[in-house]
């Protein structure tokens, strides 16, 4: 313009702030010390900040090879959005994993960060 005005577009996007992802711990409840884990040893998988009364699937990976989405495992989430789980390692299940928790449905994109185990011989 001859007054040195300059235009400008705004797209504004109107849409709700997406919540914090789910939280996902597992912990060794054979030796909560140790940072590994043995063939035998107990587990327990804990998530937290998920979609209360949802259920919860597995994705899972075994010596970086993706092993795809399976479950729903044990019951869904209570009302504040928490899940959790337990089981133990058997001799098949000797490698690197790294699971991730899918919320909802095996499709979800409501899902926690992936944790890593390593899973060795007594």
């Amino acid at each position: 313009s001859g007054v040195g005005a300059l235009a400008a577009r705004f797209d504004v996007v109107v849409s709700v702030t997406p919540s914090a992802a789910p939280r996902m711990t597992m912990t060794n409840m054979t030796d909560p010390t140790r940072t590994g884990y043995l063939v035998d040893d107990i587990w327990r998988l804990d998530l937290k900040g998920a979609t209360p009364g949802a259920p919860v699937f597995l994705h899972l990976w075994r010596n970086n090879v993706d092993l795809g989405i399976s479950g729903p495992y044990g019951q869904i989430t209570d009302t504040a959005g928490s899940w959790s789980m337990t089981g133990s390692y058997g001799s098949g299940d000797v490698g690197s994993w790294q699971l991730q928790a899918v919320v909802g449905a095996a499709g979800s994109s409501e899902t926690s960060s992936s944790i890593g185990a390593r899973i060795a011989v007594n």
